[in-house]
């Protein structure tokens, strides 16, 4: 009897050896995109002002009457996206109107990383509407996930403002 039991204890410990230790295959993991984003209000400064042009047209202009904008946007995990593209628009004049005065931005294909600085003639522009403006400018990323399928999310710039003097 104890021959027995021993050979059923020694089944079963093979059993549960055999079947508990391989290993089932994980489920692919979906992946999104990490989006950093932040957009910063700020003074200008003294020099910057005065390398401002264009201020012929305006009747006695004030450093207080422009603003900067700084944008920034990393995708810290856009290359472990399949297909991934994004979409923006990059006129800022057609967002702020007579307000925008200049600006200037890059990207960085490889990682995604998108900067723009601008300048804004805010003297009848409160930040309220600054603000208001940012968050009715979007963007869209887009990708496909684990069964090929075309995902979007879309995000504004205004998601992250920071206004600082």
């Amino acid at each position: 009897m104890k021959k027995r039991q021993f050979f059923y204890f020694s089944f079963l410990l093979l059993i549960f050896a055999l079947f508990g230790c391989t290993e089932t295959p994980k489920e692919e993991k979906q992946i999104s995109p990490i989006v950093q984003s932040n957009s910063e209000v700020s003074s200008l400064t003294d020099k910057e002002f005065s390398n401002l042009g264009g201020l012929n047209d305006l009747t006695n202009p004030t450093k207080e009457n422009f603003k900067k904008v700084e944008i920034k946007i990393n995708i810290s995990n856009f290359k472990t996206l399949k297909n991934p593209k994004i979409s923006l628009n990059d006129n800022w004049k057609s967002v702020f109107g007579d307000n925008y005065w200049f600006g200037s931005g890059s990207t960085e294909d490889d990682k995604f990383i998108y900067n723009y600085k601008m300048v804004l003639y805010t003297e009848n522009l409160p930040d309220e509407e600054i603000e208001k403006k940012l968050k009715s400018a979007k963007y869209k990323i887009t990708w496909k996930n684990k069964n090929d399928q075309l995902e979007t999310k879309t995000y504004t710039f205004g998601d992250n403002i920071k206004f600082s003097k």
